[in-house]
């Protein structure tokens, strides 16, 4: 059995006596239920605009400062109470389309979900290839998070491992403040290696890791596990296990070494007992403060 209602009312009739007049003829038939016409609702005494189905008109004009819920579907409750899916047209200042889900009873906004099962939403897209799929025709920003108070964030979660997920937040305050967080809550920006899953590059808790396999962070403010090279051309040459190889200048205690190795402050003591009553331990190094040239002595 399939049911349609029929809406049939001379519209001059309904403007002229009343203000709302609800009519309705229920028809029942054991055939497939079908209506061709479109529909339209406080449409005047226009027709439905062409090629629209279900055609309705708000109380408010293009130009009119206001916004107004257009249609909406509600629960089987009471107007107070009810769960309401609404859409609707601001026709103020800013002109916009809006769709919500209100609670009635809470007067509160409710979680709009889309694809609550499968599927892809795309944005700009006819064919998405993600969950969610923006593509833009331009070099604008395709993905924008804002806040009216703190920090705009976006959070990233997984169903799998680490359940609380990874949360990434802009400063609202502080442009181009860039923060990341991992599951413990803790500070952490890291890349990690595909074929390992280990760290390869981390920052975190002030201090920052490079070559990493173990994954653990280290104690001084920068960690190199492994070997390291530093210059234009040394990018390419393997330094020693746990060494370093350095293409240009380097200085201890100056900023501006004019030779391959300069030490500026080294300390002075008269000779090797002096130097270890000093403090200094074997393998350190010292001068007299005199002589020329001026040797540099290991203590021993």
């Amino acid at each position: 059995m399939n049911c349609k209602i029929i809406f049939n009312l001379e519209q001059t009739l309904c403007r002229t006596f009343m203000k709302k007049i609800f009519i309705s003829f229920l028809v029942c038939s054991s055939s497939a239920l079908a209506y061709s016409q479109n529909v339209g609702v406080n449409t005047d005494a226009t027709t439905p605009e062409a090629g629209i189905m279900l055609d309705v008109k708000g109380t408010n004009s293009y130009s009119t400062t206001a916004t107004q819920n257009i249609f909406q579907v509600k629960s089987f409750d009471a107007n107070t109470t009810a769960l309401k899916l609404r859409l609707g047209l601001s026709t103020g200042a800013l002109l916009y389309g809006s769709i919500d889900v209100y609670d009635a009873t809470s007067a509160v906004t409710r979680p709009l979900i889309l694809q609550p099962t499968t599927g892809n939403v795309g944005i700009g897209n006819t064919s998405p290839a993600a969950l969610v799929d923006v593509k833009g025709t331009n070099a604008t920003a395709h993905l924008r998070l804002t806040s009216t108070a703190g920090r705009a964030s976006l959070v990233l979660t997984s169903d799998v491992g680490n359940t609380s997920g990874p949360i990434i937040t802009w400063s609202k305050q502080n442009v181009g403040e860039f923060a990341m967080y991992d599951y413990n809550g803790a500070a952490k920006l890291a890349i990690v290696d595909a074929a390992t899953g280990n760290d390869a590059f981390s920052i975190m808790g002030g201090k920052t890791t490079i070559g990493n396999g173990s994954g653990i962070s280290g104690n001084s403010s920068l960690n190199v596990y492994g070997n390291a090279g530093i210059g234009l051309t040394y990018y390419n040459s393997a330094a020693p296990a746990n060494g370093l190889i350095v293409e240009g200048n380097v200085g201890i205690g100056t900023t501006t070494p004019t030779s391959k190795l300069q030490v500026v402050g080294l300390p002075v003591y008269a000779n090797n007992a002096a130097a270890l009553a000093g403090g200094l331990t074997a393998g350190a190094l010292y001068t007299t403060g005199v002589g020329d040239p001026r040797p540099v002595y290991i203590v021993y």
